[in-house]
């Protein structure tokens, strides 16, 4: 019988097309103040990316220090309903002294119904991304650092003109709100505004939100967000703000960074800076990068080989 799985396995795995599929590899050693230890430690893993089966199936396999992973991504074009993207990610973190066995499911949609594009997601863990992936939980959009949860959430965007954009989330979780923002378009500069209701660190309390977004020139464009929010508790506030420059390092490499401080959070890191290379190469790219927080420091190395051989598809270029 186990030699019966593993000749379905590899069969699985040799009829996949492989002819957009890469090899990842990453190597993450981080330093992270605890209490009442400061511990060192790394996050080394390898992937297997966008195995192919047809035209709408693709495979993810990955493995590391702390967890095996997969994604089973499904593509589907409804016709004039348009074309929709749905994902399932199951992770198996190995038992640690901070953990049992445990995991994580998490299951994604995006799509567009008539002019409305969607995006959901629902997930389950009881052993955080953050533990298993330590500086993921410093990404400009964090992973929640609770030890078990449920999440569900929806995000929809609709285009009232060329140069104008609705948008309405609604997030229920450790951080649940719900929130509406208008955003008008321009040749160089958008802007956002928008109302929010949501949990912050004192209470549910409702808050003004707004941002930037400013195109300096083809190769660098930064943007800005900011919230607001005031109940009988007090007030809460957070700010974050990134930037992309295409090109702009030896090599033509790319240059992104990041850096927010928002301590209405309950859990997810308030502080988070970031900094990320990408370097593409003929056969694939390289790429640094390096995470930061209270008490937390990180900086490795993540490359990528494709498999055809044909090299990064945009290498050389400016385009992300």
């Amino acid at each position: 019988m186990r030699i019966q799985k593993i000749t379905f396995l590899l069969g699985l795995i040799f009829l996949g097309k492989t002819s957009a599929s890469t090899l990842e590899g990453q190597f993450f050693p981080y330093i992270q103040q605890g209490n009442p230890n400061t511990n060192l430690g790394a996050d080394f893993g390898v992937a297997w990316k966008s195995l192919e089966w047809g035209e709408e199936m693709s495979l993810d396999l990955g493995v590391n220090l702390r967890s095996l992973e997969g994604n089973v991504g499904r593509s589907l074009n409804a016709g004039p309903l348009g074309f929709a993207q749905a994902e399932l990610l199951a992770q198996l973190a190995f038992p640690s002294a901070d953990h049992p066995l445990g995991g994580r499911l998490k299951a994604t949609f995006s799509g567009t119904v008539a002019s409305v594009a969607l995006n959901a997601e629902l997930s389950a863990w009881n052993v955080s991304q953050a533990q298993m992936h330590p500086q993921d939980a410093y990404a400009l959009e964090p992973e929640n650092t609770a030890p078990q949860g449920l999440k569900a959430a929806l995000f929809a965007k609709y285009r009232l003109t060329r140069n104008q954009i609705i948008t309405a989330a609604l997030d229920a979780s450790s951080e649940s709100f719900a929130s509406a923002a208008y955003t008008s378009i321009s040749k160089e500069t958008d802007w956002r505004l928008g109302a929010w209701l949501g949990q912050t660190q004192l209470g549910v309390a409702p808050a003004l939100v707004g941002g930037i977004t400013q195109r300096f020139s083809e190769d660098f464009t930064a943007q800005a967000d900011a919230l607001l929010a005031l109940n009988d508790q007090g007030v809460q506030y957070g700010i974050k703000g990134s930037g992309s420059v295409f090109g702009v390092l030896p090599l033509e490499s790319d240059l992104k960074f990041y850096a927010a401080f928002e301590p209405w959070r309950n859990t997810t890191q308030a502080l988070r800076l970031g900094l990320e290379t990408r370097t593409p190469l003929e056969w694939g790219e390289v790429n640094l990068a390096s995470s930061a927080g209270s008490g937390f420091f990180s900086l490795g190395l993540k490359v990528v080989y494709n498999l055809d051989g044909a090299g990064s598809s945009d290498a050389g270029s400016s385009e992300n």
